[in-house]
């Protein structure tokens, strides 16, 4: 989130519809920086997490790993392309309860634009939760991607689902069951600012990198 609550205790159930028919596929591309140093097997499933949520709006996933793909993360970044932070340490001045937090940047002019997770608050609720880390961390990552394109807490945040800004038990039993989706306006959404952002930007301008 916009360094704002991620995880809470209220929330209740929404049924979620497929997106509306699409003209094809769009795709996004993610540099992951691992701070944590989580073990391999995490972090493939978070990412296989993360892309099956994106899948059902019709959004395909790319992953650079920057531990092992060290000039591919030196590139400037392409239209949807952004970091992904696994934070091995809480950042100081966010909430106790705060999973993550999303820096918008410029998707146009450039900047940092970057998903952050903090792993000790994911280490925190696992504690306490039947769920795996890796779910945690593919539904954190999610709504943190989703700010990126739907905006602040009052432009991205629902009642429901995986852009909920207070995670209520429910939704953490959705997220361990892979159910804790987009709703088909969230998707749209995205999809229509994952659009612009390629169309103002262009097929050849790559963007400032953070």
């Amino acid at each position: 989130m916009t360094r704002s609550k991620c995880a809470g205790l209220i929330g209740t159930l929404a049924v979620f519809l497929p997106p509306a028919a699409t003209a094809g596929r769009l795709s996004m591309t993610i540099r992951v920086l691992d701070q944590a140093k989580l073990p391999a097997g995490t972090i493939h499933r978070m990412e296989t997490y993360v892309e099956s949520t994106f899948a059902l709006i019709d959004v395909d996933v790319k992953w650079v790993e920057c531990a092992t793909n060290l000039e591919a993360c030196r590139a400037l970044r392409r239209p949807n392309e952004f970091w992904l932070r696994i934070l091995g340490q809480t950042p100081a001045g966010t909430g106790s309860d705060q999973l993550g937090f999303a820096q918008p940047g410029d998707a146009v002019g450039g900047g940092i634009q970057c998903a952050n997770v903090i792993y000790p608050r994911v280490e925190k609720l696992i504690e306490h939760t039947s769920i795996d880390a890796y779910q945690v961390l593919g539904a954190s990552v999610a709504h943190e991607i989703g700010h990126l394109y739907l905006g602040t807490n009052s432009q991205a945040h629902s009642k429901t689902g995986v852009m909920s800004g207070l995670w209520s038990l429910r939704e953490i039993e959705m997220a361990r069951i892979g159910e804790l989706n987009f709703t088909r306006e969230q998707g749209q959404r995205i999809r229509a600012a994952m659009s612009a952002a390629a169309d103002a930007v262009g097929p050849q301008r790559p963007l400032a990198g953070p």
